[in-house]
């Protein structure tokens, strides 16, 4: 709880040995990014680049929960307050319109093959929960005029049945990208230390754009390791009650392909690669 507070916000020392020009923090919500830019770059000055992702996630690990401890204890006090938990946050599910391409998108040719040419980690049951931006919107837009909101905690995810199944994905990917005269691969699934140590050689012999989507990928390899899924029963009741439901994925994963692909200035390039 006081880490946040600590010099270095508790990390080791040895994290900030070299310089850069700059600190780029890789948390995605909005809402964790507040303020967080100024405060590194007052506290740390210039950092070395090779640590600025294990800087990131210790920030992205601990501030939600720093964050929220101070909203509870606002809410105590009489603050009329709800706190949200998305999940991963994609595209209108209407429309797939997105205000900039996050986590989601960087992975999606990775979880193809298209990458790694199908190689792929094994999957097994593991599963992606996501949710569109507008679904979003509507549950915070109806909880600031909702009374009975105050004081809830409300996950808005898909949920444990809700979410989808990262093997399933893959192949909706592959027919997307085929549908669009792209080569995809048969995938060729490995066991977890067998895939890190393929992209441990491929990585360095890799061209640049390549080399460092695949430097990305061992975050998504932990993230296989301790797969995470979120319980919504209490919220979906709660929102349903004020006609508002999340879209099930495969019913908005084709407008958000959709409008990601026709905007992303690679596809033209993996198109004929």
């Amino acid at each position: 709880m006081d880490e946040l507070d600590a010099p270095l916000i508790g990390l080791d020392p040895s994290f900030f040995d070299d310089p850069i020009d700059q600190l780029v923090l890789a948390v995605s919500d909005p809402a964790y990014c507040l303020g967080i830019g100024r405060i590194v770059r007052a506290s740390f000055g210039k950092l070395n680049a090779s640590r600025c992702q294990k800087i990131a996630n210790a920030v992205e690990t601990r501030l939600p929960v720093h964050m929220e401890a101070i909203v509870l204890r606002e809410i105590e006090r009489g603050l009329p307050a709800t706190i949200h938990r998305p999940s991963m946050v994609v595209g209108d599910s209407r429309d797939g319109v997105v205000r900039r391409f996050q986590v989601f998108y960087h992975l999606l040719r990775f979880i193809a093959g298209s990458r790694t040419r199908g190689w792929l980690p094994a999957f097994g049951d593991a599963r992606l929960d996501l949710v569109p931006a507008d679904y979003v919107a509507r549950a915070l837009v109806a909880c600031s005029r909702r009374d009975d909101a105050v004081g809830r905690i409300l996950h808005l995810c898909a949920g444990p049945t809700g979410a989808i199944r990262l093997a399933d994905l893959g192949e909706r990917l592959r027919v997307f990208l085929a549908s669009r005269g792209e080569t995809v691969f048969r995938p060729r699934y490995l066991p977890l230390p067998a895939m890190r140590a393929l992209l441990a050689v491929a990585t360095p012999l890799s061209p640049g754009s390549v080399r460092r989507a695949l430097a990305t990928l061992p975050f998504f390899l932990d993230y296989l390791r301790d797969p995470q899924l979120f319980e919504h029963e209490r919220t979906s009741r709660f929102l349903e009650g004020g006609g508002i439901v999340a879209p099930p994925i495969v019913r908005f994963l084709e407008p958000v392909l959709d409008y990601w692909y026709t905007r992303s200035s690679r596809h033209a390039d993996a198109a004929e690669a």
